[in-house]
């Protein structure tokens, strides 16, 4: 299938963003079945799209530490990604591939999820899983040694919290109401 690049503005750190997305590789996941949200993980974005995003990421990224690194990618995802809930935006539960975030209006916590999890596995390839509350999806990131803040512990790993829709945290912060709740762990 012969890509169909098509062009979107977003505004991070109040600057104008071009991504471009493949909006033929978006049309294919519209009409792709309702499945697990851990099949919606695998597929990477387009090399269109990481080409577009290659412009924004690589130049802020190259001379920062990991964490600051899993940080800068956390904030583009809170800030350039508008939140809305399914409900308001569709009238049900409906996760979007990383490519067709690009293409919506906006995202919940789920589609955030699964886009940050393709730009860390792209640009750091740091191992990630998904964390399933009551109500709310985010991820925990596997990152060497220990940082403060909250994690799971997979075979002894710490994957420490990742949340792109509690805006403005950082690597290791948990929305305060989660605090005493066991999440369900999503590998993919």
């Amino acid at each position: 299938m012969e890509s169909k690049t098509v062009f979107r503005e977003y505004t991070f750190r109040n600057n104008p963003v071009d991504v471009t997305y493949d909006s033929n590789m978006v049309n294919y996941y519209k009409n792709y079945p309702d499945c697990d949200i851990s099949i919606y993980f695998q597929p990477p974005l387009t090399e269109v799209a990481f080409n577009s995003l290659d412009k924004i990421i690589e130049p802020n990224i190259k001379d920062l530490h990991l964490i600051e690194k899993v940080n800068f990618l956390l904030e583009f995802v809170q800030k350039a990604i508008v939140y809305e809930t399914d409900d308001k935006q569709f009238g049900y539960e409906n996760y979007l591939f990383a490519e067709e975030l690009l293409s919506s209006a906006a995202a919940d916590c789920e589609d955030r999820s699964i886009f940050l999890a393709q730009l860390i596995d792209h640009y750091l390839t740091l191992r990630v899983i998904g964390l399933e509350y009551p109500g709310h999806f985010t991820l925990a990131v596997h990152v060497p040694g220990k940082i403060e803040g909250y994690y799971v512990l997979i075979h002894e790993d710490r994957y420490y919290v990742c949340d792109p829709t509690y805006i403005g945290s950082k690597l290791g912060m948990l929305m305060p109401q989660f605090e005493d709740v066991q999440p369900e762990i999503i590998d993919f």
